[in-house]
């Protein structure tokens, strides 16, 4: 006994299936690659002074204290370390700078390699 399989409606059923699945998968976006840090830093200014003055003291400073967002983003302030009284930075990437590092920086210039931390102003 053969079998044959001329049923048009289990054809076009099986059709039906394959072109929807077609479809469906050709709607998934593919991945953009690798997150970059640029992508996944916060927009500048974003830090409120609470959260600048945390993650300054979360670097080992103590007593901050003057902290003041400059119009790049950049909070700028003095806090204890060492026994020193110095001058601080939270840049708009989340970076600590301290001393001669926080005084006049600007982002993100100062952060490009080679740069000279106050070029170009």
């Amino acid at each position: 006994m053969e079998i044959t399989m001329r049923n048009p409606l289990v054809i076009a059923t099986l059709l039906a299936f394959a072109a929807a699945s077609a479809v469906a998968q050709a709607q998934i976006p593919a991945p953009t690659g690798p997150a970059t840090p640029e992508a996944t830093a916060p927009a500048k200014g974003t830090f409120k002074e609470s959260e600048a003055k945390s993650r300054i003291e979360k670097q080992g400073f103590s007593n901050v204290t003057g902290l003041r967002q400059d119009p790049d983003g950049v909070w700028r302030g003095r806090a204890m370390k060492g026994g020193q009284q110095l001058e601080v930075a939270l840049d708009d990437l989340g970076n600590v700078l301290s001393g001669s590092a926080a005084v006049g920086t600007t982002a993100p210039t100062d952060r490009m390699p080679g740069a000279i931390p106050g070029a170009g102003r």
